[in-house]
């Protein structure tokens, strides 16, 4: 078994609580990488770039910790005319 299959992954939705789940467990609900961003965008809240711009290991990384989520109340959205 993979050293990412067997550490804890912690799940981070918006401040309010946070959950440990398994890599297992968190397979078993999302499947794909579109389940997956739908779920960090929507779920989370996380900022993330166009969903055609990302790789389902920018996503792994995301979740395992080794890059930092932003998320959508920490980001602040200009618009330019």
């Amino acid at each position: 078994m993979s050293k990412d299959n067997e550490n804890m992954q912690a799940i981070h939705d918006g401040g309010s609580r946070n959950e440990k789940v398994s890599s297992k467990e968190f397979a078993a609900k999302y499947k794909s990488k579109r389940e997956t961003y739908n779920f960090l965008a929507c779920d989370v809240g996380v900022y993330l770039p166009p969903y055609d711009n990302i790789t389902i290991y920018f996503l792994k990384d995301l979740l395992s910790g080794k890059k930092k989520m932003i998320h959508v109340t920490n980001h602040a959205s200009i618009h330019i005319p």
